[in-house]
């Protein structure tokens, strides 16, 4: 009997090998060869139910091809009657022995549970993350999403309904924000549909000025998205700074001024500082009666605050994180290694300084033998002394962002791995520590507070709050005519 088990399990792994790996001849799909295994990487699970459906539809288009690989991706509704559907699949063909990822995008009637129309194909070589973030009558926008959670593309689809037709499809990359700046009528967001992992690999920056004085909301078509400033392609800008009337953009080559409703462009003679003072504006800064001067260590080794004060240099060190404070609140959430041994990893993330206390959000990197958990923090530069809370909304996230104002505190959540995901948007009421928590599903670069509104900048687009709890989104996608233009999520 024993000998039976085995012949059959041989049997088994050598056929299910045979049907992902081996001939990549001409061949139909059955439904046999439909292997419906969940990813649990995934963030949506529809029903296996339409793969079947699906299949004729991937036949038609790739004869030649052999999947290895079917799943149904997610769903998004497009009103009472349809929804939108991505299966994916993982082929090979005849001629290049390759793995390569097909998803086909169908829309499906609700009442008959049959695909009404095939939306187009997309190939990519690797294996991505298919998410619908819009979808209506007319148009479906998808992200597609990497490895490490970075959001790679992004496509929009134009169709006809009604006819069964598509119309336009565009794949772009989404407008990264990573600046604001103001003058007294308009705001203008700096940032760029072209960014990589670092600094010097962004281009294609763009400028999105709007008057904040007017309803963004409602009058959102008609604010211009430019590229150029003076005949000059936009460059990256490392930081921008108030004077007079308007400010300055500061960038390698060129200083961008804005005043009284114009620019002009000047040469930077001095290019070399820009590096160095976009850093200390982040990190570098005195008190209320510039006696002493601070600066903020959170991502190397030395994690705290250093005063400098006549010459004389001293360390305050981040508290170490408290472990049964970890237990409590995250036991068994440490995903990066199989054993017990891990070390905690709290340090300070983005940070502010009001009425002289440093108010900063915590940072823990979550993956590779690390774990921790996220709060929100405070050092007096009059006593000296850390202050660090944590609770069950904050402790799973690390910190992007950080804004203060009167009555809240405005942070940015995400998590923080082997790779990067949104975690929304927590205000926290100074007075009495409550928090209530907004679904924001794009990392937070910045937080600002103009006019009495508070406005997100974001990996893709830019969030508005007002009155302190209306949340909108502004996405940047192509219109019919392949440029770019904001309009309301």
């Amino acid at each position: 009997m024993k000998n039976l088990f085995c012949g059959i399990y041989f049997f088994l792994i050598f056929f299910l090998t045979n049907l992902s790996y081996g001939d990549t001849t001409s061949t139909a799909l059955t439904s046999a060869e439909v292997q419906t295994e969940k990813d649990e990487t995934l963030r949506e699970k529809p029903d296996n139910k339409y793969l079947e459906k699906a299949i004729p539809y991937f036949n038609k288009k790739y004869p030649n091809e052999k999947v290895s690989f079917y799943y149904c991706q997610c769903e998004f509704d497009i009103n009472s009657e349809y929804f939108v559907l991505t299966v994916a699949a993982q082929c090979k063909t005849a001629k290049i022995k390759v793995n390569k990822q097909i998803t086909g995008i169908f829309i499906v009637q609700k009442k008959t549970e049959e695909i009404y129309m095939n939306v187009a194909f997309h190939e990519n070589k690797f294996f991505d993350d298919y998410s619908v973030e819009y979808a209506d009558s007319e148009k479906i926008i998808i992200a597609l999403i990497g490895n490490y959670g970075k959001i790679g593309e992004k496509m929009k689809i134009f169709y006809d309904l009604k006819n069964k037709k598509t119309e336009k499809l565009f794949i772009y990359k989404p407008v990264y924000f990573y600046d604001v700046a103001e003058d007294a009528e308009r705001l203008f967001f700096i940032g760029s549909n072209n960014y990589g992992w670092n600094i010097k690999e962004v281009t294609n920056n763009i400028i999105f000025s709007v008057n904040a004085n007017q309803d963004i909301i409602k009058t959102i078509s008609s604010f211009p998205i430019s590229d150029i400033i003076e005949n000059v392609k936009i460059p990256f800008i490392y930081y921008k700074k108030v004077q007079n009337s308007g400010f300055v953009l500061h960038a390698l080559k060129y200083d961008f001024v804005y005043s009284e409703g114009k620019w002009k462009k000047y040469n930077n003679d001095n290019s070399s500082r820009c590096k160095n003072d976009y850093i200390k504006e982040e990190l570098e800064f005195s008190d209320s009666l510039k006696r002493s001067r601070y600066i903020v260590s959170g991502d190397d080794e030395k994690h705290g605050i250093t005063e400098i004060r006549n010459k004389t240099k001293k360390f305050y060190k981040y508290p170490a994180p408290d472990y049964t404070e970890y237990l409590k609140l995250r036991k068994g959430s440490c995903s990066s290694s199989d054993s017990d041994e891990y070390t905690l990893d709290n340090h300070i993330g983005p940070f502010q300084c009001y009425d002289d206390i440093i108010y900063f959000g915590v940072k823990f990197y979550d993956g590779e033998g690390f774990c921790g958990y996220g709060g929100f923090g405070s050092f007096d530069l009059k006593t000296k002394k850390y202050n660090i809370t944590t609770n069950e909304i904050l402790c799973s996230y690390s910190c992007s962002a950080i804004l203060l104002d009167d009555t809240f505190c405005w942070m940015g959540l995400y998590f923080w791995g082997e790779g990067e995901w949104p975690g929304g948007l927590a205000r926290i009421n100074r007075k009495d520590s409550t928090i209530i928590k907004f679904d924001v599903k794009h990392i937070i670069n910045k937080i600002y507070k103009i006019k009495g509104k508070i406005y997100l900048i974001t990996y893709d687009g830019i969030y508005i709050i007002e009155n302190n709890e209306n949340l909108k989104y502004i996405r940047f996608s192509p219109d019919k005519k392949g440029k770019i233009q904001a309009e309301l999520g």
